[in-house]
């Protein structure tokens, strides 16, 4: 089991993160690290493009 992160800003990649995991868990804990981590990444790259609360995210 493992986690895949493709951080983008200005619709550039700016980090890719793959990680394996332990094989001791689930899909609901792989998607809960994949997000913790991508959300950790982006603090840290200060990304421009992520939301912050309060905003409305249109796909």
């Amino acid at each position: 089991m493992g986690i895949g992160v493709v951080l983008i800003e200005n619709k550039k990649s700016i980090a890719k993160i793959s990680q394996k995991l332990a094989d001791l868990g689930t899909n609901n804990i792989a998607e809960y690290t994949a997000l913790l981590t991508e959300l950790t990444k982006a603090l840290r790259h200060k990304a421009d493009g992520y939301p912050r609360a309060g905003t409305n995210i249109n796909y």
